[in-house]
């Protein structure tokens, strides 16, 4: 009888356990969208508690500080270079304090959403102020690289206790003119070895603000726990670069440097919910991001299409349903989750045309249907230029 009862108390308490992780992440329910402007609120957190990580976790941001409005637009992946990639966007990368602009391509597929490879442009800079000579210039020729082994941002499927870690290498190429060295025109590199370690400690519902201090609904939320270390060695010359050298730009070889930080993933949204920085302090976060994910809301299935998007105001938009919706009602919402328009649909038709307010501001606002038994869609955003 005792074996009995320990072995029926094992198999309830393997089931409760199951029962427990109800958020997973697949390519189904993370909407990632080739072409979209990305607009996020940046906030400094030094006086923001840390998250805490477990089980059932309400993190509570709404008293976040900020209404800094940021921006960062991604464009469809076409480049034959990058055959795995799905789109990408403009950034900056730094050699000590030199600027190289440089696209980053990311992909998103069955096996999950990744940083997949970067393309640089040329530039050239003049170094008199390092080395004194008129005629120095450190060049860096613009390349394409598609990763080695690509650093996956999230695993499909994912799910609290996931974890993995991945290690990439990555050069970037100079050319080197210093004539107190005798250098004229001499290729070399700086190698970038970088280890990326990824678990899933959190689960839960996040709350945020919107800068009017509106809370945002509850939003179901995978909490991320991200610790990146990297070690960068320089070479001229097919050599390692002399330390004089090396010094006059205040680089050492082997040097390393480490961040950590929390990364907030919901269903039904393509973007990080939050980031929170524990290096920085800072904080980035989508408070929009109840508007197509709230845990407190009941979805219709119905599905639609918009064109055009981006959209300009006080144009038309055309909007194609899925089927015949009566007695339903278009509804477009701002960022900070206000209503702007509404617009009843005609009776048993399965599209529609409405003409955009001339007075929206561009920017990205949110566009759901409700049905004609009360039921909202999942929103989808529209850009308007």
């Amino acid at each position: 009888m005792k074996s009995t009862f320990t072995l029926v108390s094992l198999m309830l308490f393997s089931f409760s356990v199951q029962l427990k992780s109800q958020i997973v992440l697949t390519k189904d329910n993370f909407p990632r969208e080739a072409t979209f402007t990305d607009e996020f609120y940046f906030a400094n957190a030094s006086n923001i508690a840390a998250p805490t990580e477990g089980m059932n976790q309400v993190w509570d941001f709404t008293n976040l500080p900020s209404n800094d409005l940021r921006s960062r637009d991604y464009f469809e992946a076409t480049d034959a270079n990058f055959p795995g990639a799905f789109n990408y966007y403009q950034r900056t990368l730094s050699f000590q304090s030199f600027i190289i602009p440089n696209r980053a391509y990311e992909a998103c597929d069955e096996t999950g959403f990744s940083d997949y490879g970067s393309s640089s442009t040329s530039v050239s800079y003049s170094i008199q102020a390092i080395t004194g000579g008129p005629s120095d210039t450190l060049a860096f020729p613009g390349r394409d690289v598609v990763y080695a082994q690509r650093l996956d941002y999230l695993q499909f499927p994912c799910q609290m206790g996931k974890k993995w870690t991945q290690t990439a290498t990555e050069n970037t190429n100079f050319v080197l003119t210093v004539q107190g060295f005798g250098l004229d025109k001499v290729p070399g590199f700086s190698k970038r070895r970088l280890t990326v370690s990824r678990d899933v400690v959190g689960e839960g519902k996040i709350l945020l603000t919107y800068p009017d201090g509106t809370p945002t609904k509850p939003i179901d939320a995978l909490m991320v726990k991200v610790v990146r270390t990297s070690i960068d060695s320089f070479f001229l010359g097919g050599a390692v670069a002399p330390p004089p050298l090396a010094a006059a730009f205040g680089i050492t070889q082997g040097q390393m440097a480490s961040d950590s930080f929390y990364v907030f993933y919901a269903p039904n949204f393509g973007m990080p919910v939050m980031d929170y920085d524990l290096v920085d302090n800072t904080i980035a976060y989508r408070p929009y991001a109840d508007q197509t994910v709230s845990s407190k809301e009941v979805f219709s299935s119905a599905k639609f299409e918009i064109f055009p998007n981006p959209a300009s105001s006080g144009s038309h938009l055309n909007i194609t349903l899925e089927k015949a919706t009566e007695n339903g009602t278009i509804q477009i919402f701002g960022l900070n989750g206000n209503m702007v328009y509404e617009q009843r649909l005609a009776a048993g038709l399965g599209r529609a045309e409405i003409g955009l307010p001339a007075i929206l501001n561009q920017g990205t606002y949110f566009l759901r249907i409700i049905d004609q038994e009360g039921l909202p869609t999942r929103a989808q955003k529209i850009h308007i230029k």
